[in-house]
């Protein structure tokens, strides 16, 4: 049996996890992480899912993942007009290291919410779920500063 609790606290994420390894036994596992608050920095667990529901234009759109050093790890589009199917990308991040998540539109009117081009939007979560970015309303570029941090469990055995 496995339960988990999550609990926020001075910007640190603590998840527990308790394992029962036999009858009066039990192992907790506790991992912390430091969860940065800022208005366009997330701290994330990788890999992350990017989800594009493309506008009416798709051939304007295209995104790019960058690291640290201006190296395009991911990137895509442009895509098909006319075929607003959703695309789903997952793409495997190094733990450790800065990226930029960027989406384009060459028209400069964003994916979304235009009377002409429809109603496209994107989101990027982590692997836990976690939205790091989302949206469409956008003029020509819209970027998300993440970080993909490590974890490092400790455990402690309870009689």
């Amino acid at each position: 049996m496995t339960t988990l609790f999550n609990h926020i606290f001075f910007g640190a994420i603590l998840i527990l996890r308790k394992w029962v390894i036999k009858p009066g036994l039990f192992a907790i596992l506790t991992l912390s992480t430091l969860l940065l608050l800022s208005q366009a920095t997330y701290a994330a667990f990788g890999p992350v899912t990017l989800k594009i529901t493309p506008d009416d234009y798709g051939s304007e759109t295209t995104w790019e993942i960058i690291d640290s050093s201006d190296t395009i790890i991911a990137e895509g589009g442009p895509y098909e007009d006319d075929d607003t199917t959703p695309i789903e990308k997952t793409i495997d991040l190094p733990i450790g290291t800065d990226y930029i998540f960027t989406i384009y539109d060459d028209n400069g009117d964003g994916i979304c919410c235009n009377f002409l081009s429809g109603d496209g939007s994107y989101s990027l979560t982590d692997a836990e779920g976690t939205v790091i970015a989302s949206g469409g309303e956008f003029g020509s570029e819209e970027s998300t500063q993440l970080d993909i941090i490590p974890v490092s469990p400790s455990i402690s055995i309870i009689n």
